[in-house]
């Protein structure tokens, strides 16, 4: 009896033990946490690193075509598969029906920079999609829109919708605050064009067109003219429903004033 009351006293107790797991657990709790914010971090970084090049081919573009920006055309309708232009693009093709890198290789930028890897984001997980819309397992190949305010052929239908042609056409805002590309949302990207009503145009001035996207903790990478790039933290949560959608509140719209305030204000600009 002595040596078995030894033994026991020698040992956890079941509270004890309880304890022990449960500080266990939640030190595996902080240590995943902090994994998770590693991991979105090194993801955010390679994001801005592949979106900041595809901006300098953008440039080098515009630099070799005297000051000309590279098209931007549309080349879908949502819920159709319409041409709505046979324009030439930075980016042909609709990224969630393409199934390899051919399109991204007609684009006018690829000559620049021949790395498929600058055109998506390594945290998105969105897939390709069959005509029907039946989702498949292979990653798309793009990620990014360009503001369809650059180098659009289908703005001159409205005389009012901003239009920049040229680099040297960015004057307002400048070209450290012009934003280019951007990440859509990827329920609302189709080809590379991001719509977006500017400022300056009245009734749908409030409105999404398209929707960017969030996922990096509520944010987006950003490109700009003078070739930087950053992440833009959003006030509010982007829920995309459909295209054209009011903003859903006072912090949406405030998310919406500070990309117009980065797109060409005024008449076209030729």
């Amino acid at each position: 009896m002595r040596s078995k009351n030894n033994q026991l006293k020698g040992g956890f107790s079941l509270i004890e033990l309880l304890m022990v797991i449960a500080i266990i657990a939640v030190l595996a709790a902080l240590l995943l946490s902090s994994l998770s914010r590693s991991k979105e971090q090194g993801q955010r970084v390679a994001c801005i690193n592949n979106i900041r090049q595809l901006t300098m081919a953008w440039i080098m573009y515009a630099d070799d075509n005297e000051s000309r920006l590279a098209p931007n055309n549309w080349v879908y309708y949502a819920g159709s598969q319409t041409q709505a232009t046979n324009g030439g693009s930075w980016a042909p093709g609709v990224t969630r029906l393409d199934a390899n890198l051919e399109n991204l290789k007609k684009g006018v930028l690829w000559p620049y920079n021949q790395s498929a890897g600058i055109y998506r984001c390594p945290s998105d997980k969105s897939t390709i999609e069959t005509l029907a819309g039946v989702r498949l397992p292979d990653l798309r190949t793009r990620s990014y829109n360009m503001n369809g305010h650059i180098n659009c052929d289908l703005n001159e239908i409205d005389p009012i919708t901003p239009n920049l042609r040229k680099y040297s056409d960015i004057l307002n805002p400048g070209p450290s605050r012009q934003f280019v590309f951007i990440e859509p949302h990827p329920d609302t990207v189709l080809d590379g064009h991001f719509g977006l009503f500017a400022l300056s145009q009245p009734g749908y001035n409030d409105w999404w067109l398209d929707v960017p996207a969030t996922r990096h903790n509520q944010g987006a990478v950003l490109s700009f003219a003078d070739g930087h790039a950053e992440r833009m933290q959003w006030a509010a949560p982007k829920n995309f429903t459909r295209p054209l959608v009011r903003t859903a509140s006072a912090g949406d719209l405030s998310d919406l004033r500070r990309l117009q305030a980065a797109t060409p204000s005024g008449k076209n600009q030729k």
